[in-house]
């Protein structure tokens, strides 16, 4: 995962404001990593988990 990856949903949550909840990529691994404040990388097969 790297920076550039959270590009647009940092552009979202700053126009979003007190709106924005949480923004997630999606990848290809296994392990959910936070990034940064709101911002979370998840596996792809955690869809079907929830």
């Amino acid at each position: 995962m790297a920076s550039e990856d959270f590009r647009g949903l940092r552009a979202l949550r700053q126009a979003a404001g007190a709106k924005f909840v949480r923004g997630i990529v999606l990848h290809d691994g296994d392990q959910t990593i936070p990034f940064e404040r709101d911002l979370v990388s998840m596996p792809v097969g955690a869809l079907w988990t929830l």
